[in-house]
């Protein structure tokens, strides 16, 4: 962990420092040394996370200092996302959310939003992992035996890869069931 903090020391020296990418946020030191390390400097990223967990800024509508960049607002949507599938499938009263534990930070934050949206809206739902391509068939199984009326992916850059394979696997179950 000594690459980020000699980065943001030499980043200081500069007008700016700019970082972008998709890095799961437990793996990212690189903001974290930079806005450690400036207070004057300013600083512009991109990542896909609550950037108020991650301690990077005070709030969304306020970010204060010098750090400025983009989210992607899941966070702030996913209730929303929830009470739409609840519209969409009234009957589906449980939910199978889908995770993955390799990121740990991302996991706990999309669970904690569904466990706050789902308890609200009367729902149960069972958290399933996956961290390769050899746990599909095990989590689509878990999905069937729950008699789970929906599934839920979380965001997650591997999920995103393999948004055509998990959209053929959901279509050969015959998922999502009929609402009616």
């Amino acid at each position: 962990m000594t690459r980020p903090p000699t980065e943001a020391a030499y980043c200081a020296a500069s007008d700016f420092f700019a970082s972008c990418g998709c890095a799961p946020p437990y793996r990212r030191p690189r903001e974290l040394a930079a806005k450690a390390a400036t207070t004057t400097i300013s600083i512009i990223f991109e990542v896909a996370d609550d950037l108020v967990r991650l301690g990077l800024v005070a709030s969304l509508n306020r970010p204060g200092g010098n750090l400025t960049g983009l989210t992607s607002l899941n966070v702030e949507v996913a209730p929303k996302q929830w009470e739409l599938l609840h519209e969409v499938i009234p009957a589906a009263t449980i939910i199978a959310l889908l995770v993955n534990p390799a990121s740990p930070t991302r996991t706990e934050s999309t669970t904690r939003d569904a466990q706050v949206a789902t308890r609200r809206l009367g729902l149960r739902f069972h958290v399933l992992h996956a961290t390769s391509e050899r746990d599909f068939d095990l989590v689509f199984a878990t999905f069937a035996q729950l008699q789970a009326g929906a599934l839920v992916i979380g965001p997650d850059s591997f999920f995103f890869s393999r948004v055509e394979q998990l959209g053929t696997l959901t279509l050969r179950r015959g998922y999502p069931p009929d609402a009616s």
